[in-house]
């Protein structure tokens, strides 16, 4: 078929001309949607990925840190386990001449709550709980008894 100038179009042939040019926006529609599509999807993988390394990082940090920390809460028991024997061997020394023994069992006593609290810190630093580091140094000052002799939680007086 060879156009001439003048020439009319039959209906027929524009519904064909117009069925192939819908033809083709609806498939290059279709292409491009699935390319932004897979270019999405890339994107995703992509972010997810550095997530994951970022979280890789994020928990080799956490655990360099609970590792110096253990260590730390190590040498600070080691610190207080020496404190602790010199102040027992100051005790018995004063108590064998003679001296008051009640500041020598104090020292005593306040050095191995050190202690105890160092081991708990560091309980608490493995375990991922600082609830234990708090109970220790509450024991440690003499606080959060209730109902013992002298408490005032009973709302009346102990004596008679």
């Amino acid at each position: 078929m060879v156009w001439e100038p003048g020439a009319t179009v039959s209906l027929e042939q524009a519904i064909w001309v117009t069925v192939f040019v819908g033809c083709l926006f609806v498939v290059t529609t279709y292409l491009v949607s699935e390319l932004k599509i897979a270019e999405d999807e890339k994107v995703e993988r992509e972010k997810k990925a550095a997530e994951r390394r970022v979280n890789r990082w994020m928990v080799a940090a956490r655990v360099a840190t609970a590792e110096k920390r253990a260590v730390e809460a190590e040498k600070r028991a080691v610190k207080a386990e020496k404190r602790g024997a010199a102040a027992l061997t100051g005790a018995a020394v004063a108590e064998a001449s003679g001296v008051s023994t009640e500041k020598a069992v104090a020292e005593a006593s306040e050095v191995l709550a050190e202690k105890a609290v160092a081991e708990a810190s560091e309980a608490a630093e493995r375990a991922g709980a600082e609830k234990a580091v708090a109970v220790a140094e509450v024991e440690m000052t003499g606080g959060g008894e209730t109902g013992g002799r002298g408490s005032t939680g009973g709302g009346g007086s102990t004596e008679g």
